[in-house]
């Protein structure tokens, strides 16, 4: 298998330098279910050390701040070998600059990389890629200043570090999902899960990183899946009773996973609760249907991964929605669409239409008005549906019109599963300032019945949405 190589090194603003630097080996590993990565051998050293003649490197050497730079940079780097992640090392002052030495494996014959970068002297204005770089804000600073800012979502933060993690790892599988073979059907003749749907490899790997990933901070209570017939404790997922928390997260781990094999865009969706106080007496047995049947209202945070052309992370804290984009594989969420609010009005419906013959004939009558333009202040909408939720939601989001996923005759409550996908999207787009709507009622404000409960769903742009609440009142 190819062995996938990155040497980068980006310029912060003066005094620090991001060094970012690791071999990855996307071997999938069956038996944990997880990509492998592993460091290469690093050394680092003062670029004034490296650039003077051998016969004056013992006197610079015996220069302290000199030699606790390249110290401080080797240790930095040993601890992301355990992290392999970005990580920041401050620069002495006497230090002007520093140099990245690299030796690649026998295997790729050895050969060395040097790249010196210095600091802008004195009066002199950083380049262009250093302000561009200064100004970039990463998905894991937005969340620690957002929870600094709300005292009572300071326990979130370590929970959505693990979301982060686990949207690059299923980044990673979905990318590879058919060199590496895990793009058919779980079991031999496919699995069924408890929606009565055929599982595949990806549902169920993309089901237990996430999974893990939520839990792992010690911050989650318990998790309920889309995939999985009852809420599960995570300490029963990481098997260690030591994990338990306040809060509870529903999920559906990968959306549209049929668009896989066609090469489509598909997603995740997560929605993160937090446990009723009645809960938290130790004399009480907690149960975990107290916090996940509460309605979307109650939603503390939710958002969803996108993996498509890009791998985009949306994100609403009950604070506004921001989106967020994976800069290159296993780097960092840069945010790159600040405050996303959806048009008032917009120019495109997603909606199945294979189904229209059994629609009522109020839902029939308000696509074909879209579809003309009919209406005061209308306009005609062109269709888009790519068939997973995430990539249709987002796309309204950005460019305004409506997603829905109507009732039948023979389904009246529709397919999209309120607790996994309806609230949580509900709450993004009303953040942005959309509406959610079952046609009657706001989702929000629903009552959940049962966990993995069905409802009608129209989602979208507020003036378009006003015009099927209209219709269906008639």
């Amino acid at each position: 298998m190819d062995r996938l190589e990155k040497q980068e090194i980006v310029r912060e603003p003066p005094g620090s330098l991001w060094l970012m630097q690791y071999a990855a080996h996307p071997l999938f590993d069956h038996r944990n279910h997880l990509p492998r990565l592993r460091m290469t051998t690093t050394t680092i050293m003062p670029a004034a050390v490296a650039a003077t003649p051998a016969r004056k490197r013992r006197k610079l050497h015996q220069n302290p701040l000199a030699a606790l730079s390249s110290l401080h940079a080797l240790l930095l780097l040993g601890l992301a070998w355990l992290e392999c992640r970005a990580f920041v090392i401050p620069r002495p002052t006497s230090s002007p600059s520093l140099v990245l030495s690299l030796t690649l494996p026998r295997q790729h014959r050895p050969r060395q990389l040097r790249m010196i970068m210095d600091e802008p002297k004195v009066g002199e204005e950083p380049s262009v890629m250093s302000q561009a770089l200064s100004k970039q804000k990463t998905l894991s600073r937005y969340v620690e200043v957002e929870t600094w800012k709300h005292r009572e979502l300071t326990d979130l933060q370590p929970v959505m570090r693990g979301i982060e993690s686990a949207c690059r790892g299923i980044a990673t599988l979905v990318r590879r999902a058919q060199c590496d073979e895990i793009a058919g059907l779980h079991g031999n003749d496919g699995d069924m899960n408890v929606q009565g749907e055929v599982q595949k490899v990806m549902d169920v790997l993309a089901n237990n990183i996430l999974a893990a990933s939520m839990c792992a901070p010690g911050k989650m209570d318990y998790v309920a899946s889309e995939e999985e017939e009852e809420p599960t404790y995570c300490s029963a997922v990481l098997q260690n009773a030591a994990f338990q928390g306040e809060y509870a997260g529903v999920f559906d781990p990968l959306d549209g996973s049929s668009n896989i094999e066609a090469g489509l865009p598909v997603g995740t969706i997560f929605g993160i609760y937090r446990r009723p106080q009645l809960n938290l007496s130790p004399e009480r047995e907690r149960d975990p249907l107290e916090a996940i049947m509460q309605p979307g209202s109650k939603l503390l945070a939710s958002g969803y991964c996108l993996y498509g052309g890009q791998t985009i992370l949306v994100l609403t804290l009950g604070q506004g929605v921001h989106g967020f984009t994976l800069n290159k594989p296993g780097g960092d969420f840069i945010l790159t669409q600040p405050n996303m609010r959806i048009p008032a009005r917009g120019q495109l419906y997603a909606i199945n239409e294979g189904s229209s013959h059994l629609w009522e004939p109020k839902v029939t009558e308000y696509v074909r008005r879209l579809k003309l333009g009919e209406g005061e202040g209308n306009v005609p909408h062109r269709t888009a549906y790519v068939g997973a939720m995430v990539a249709d939601v987002h796309r309204v989001l950005v460019e305004g019109g409506v997603y829905a996923y109507p009732g039948t005759v023979d389904a009246p409550n529709g397919k999209i599963r309120l607790l996994y996908e309806a609230n949580p999207m509900s709450m993004l787009v009303e953040q942005a300032g959309g509406l959610s709507t079952t046609g009657r009622q706001r989702i929000l404000d629903l009552k959940p019945t049962g966990i993995h409960q069905r409802v009608p769903i129209f989602i979208g742009s507020k003036e378009d949405i006003k015009d099927l609440q209209a219709l269906l009142k008639d």
